[in-house]
């Protein structure tokens, strides 16, 4: 288990090219560690065995033996270590050890390419991405949960998926119903029939839960909050804010 209260902290990032040895062990000394892999081999980690294939992530505690086992030619992957909260709350989430993330995984590739780079340069924002990526892959396991329960449309899957992963970028619904698919009507018709909010309200809505999550941290400036969900303009979040809370950034925080 994994508490996702606190902001992880990253203590190395980057990318690894492995593969002139067959295996390798590695002991995680008080850092998780999370990759990203495009290659076919497996990894053994606490007397189990998981196959690891293109498109496959892995999640590791600390103080673990881990034993990649590599085909002899050049095997690249990102990799992140990183501390996390150790107090148990509302955000504790139970990860696998490997899942596969299927059609998602370009894009989470291109977002561990920027928080490794975004590592040596701004660290806090790179503390920042690195915990939204972790929350939304905590988010796609539940969504996965509730796709199985209420048959979510698959079109309309990949558009909840690409608003979370362009979450700073403003919605044309006319693009991401060609993006997905389908016509803009019914994307819209899809989005009040399964979740009763029209696709920018789905967006706001998103926007507002990382927004909230982020003031929490006091050591993250609001400037920077703001950013992160696609407002730069400190005044238009502070309306924005306003509307959703009723409160100011400053008032929030505060409050919390």
């Amino acid at each position: 288990m994994i508490s996702l209260d606190e902001k992880p902290v990253i203590v190395e990032a980057g990318m690894n090219v492995h593969g002139r040895k067959a295996d390798e062990a590695f002991v995680m000394d008080g850092t998780w560690s999370l990759h990203l892999y495009r290659w076919t081999g497996s990894l053994s980690f606490s007397g189990s065995d998981y196959p690891i294939t293109p498109g496959t992530i892995s999640l590791a505690p600390p103080f673990r033996r881990l034993k990649w086992h590599f085909p002899l030619k050049p095997c690249v992957h990102f990799f992140v270590h990183f501390r996390t909260g150790t107090s148990p709350g509302k955000m504790t989430q139970v990860f696998p050890v490997v899942q596969n993330a299927g059609i998602r995984f370009e894009e989470l590739w291109n977002e561990m390419e920027k928080i490794c780079s975004l590592h040596k340069t701004h660290p806090l924002r790179a503390d920042i991405r690195f915990w939204d990526l972790l929350l939304d892959l905590a988010d796609r396991g539940k969504q996965n949960q509730k796709s199985k329960t209420i048959n979510l449309p698959s079109a309309l899957e990949t558009a909840v998926i690409i608003i979370q992963n362009e979450i700073r970028e403003p919605l044309r619904i006319g693009k991401l119903a060609t993006r997905v698919g389908v016509s803009r009507n019914h994307l819209i018709a899809l989005f009040q029939k399964y979740f009763k909010m029209s696709p920018i309200t789905y967006l706001h809505t998103r926007r507002l839960e990382k927004a909230t999550r982020l003031l929490k941290v006091h050591t993250i400036p609001v400037q920077t909050v703001a950013e992160e969900i696609g407002i730069p303009s400190l005044q238009q979040f502070n309306k924005f804010l306003r509307a959703k809370t009723g409160m100011s950034p400053r008032a929030f925080r505060q409050h919390t």
